[in-house]
């Protein structure tokens, strides 16, 4: 994905960059993401993503940026050994989806502010709208700002069902 800044070509976005940045600002309608499982991996359907960021204030400036997500995933295919029976086991697997998408915004976000100093979130858009005071004295200034703030990243992953795949697919060993 290409990234502009003052109506020139900044730099680029690699697609696992692209990814988390599509995951925050609530543009995923569906994905495969593959995750590790043991000694092999697991492809997980995401069906239903949301995506919002924030701005948080604190004595009228902006101390911390945020980004929430919450997702539900289906299992696509598991290729690794064990089963994907138990809640336990299933909960570990929402935990390292959920770390991987987190992972993924991280990506995109550190780019952004370190690289580029560059936007493309909308969270100046937000402190725009909903903090106006603000945004008329530092709006000149808002990459740099944007380019400083520290960002709180906040996944919440659900695996709906598994469906059939319980067993991995066996490998010739």
């Amino acid at each position: 994905m290409a990234v502009f800044k003052d109506g020139k070509l900044a730099g680029w976005l690699n697609s696992y960059e692209t990814r988390g940045y599509l995951f925050a600002t609530d543009e995923v309608k569906s994905t495969i993401v593959n995750i590790p499982a043991d000694t092999g991996k697991i492809a997980m359907e995401i069906i239903r993503s949301k995506g919002k960021i924030d701005v948080v204030f604190e004595n009228s400036e902006p101390v911390m940026l945020t980004v929430k997500v919450k997702l539900e995933a289906n299992v696509g295919g598991y290729e690794g050994r064990g089963r994907l029976d138990s809640a336990d086991s299933l909960h570990a697997l929402e935990k390292v989806l959920g770390e991987k998408i987190k992972k993924e915004i991280m990506m995109a976000l550190q780019k952004l502010q370190t690289e580029y100093s560059s936007d493309i979130f909308g969270f100046g858009t937000y402190v725009h709208k909903y903090h106006p005071q603000y945004w008329k004295k530092a709006g000149k200034n808002w990459d740099a700002i944007f380019s400083r703030l520290p960002v709180d990243i906040q996944v919440d992953a659900r695996i709906m069902r598994t469906g059939i795949v319980k067993d991995p697919i066996k490998k010739e060993e």
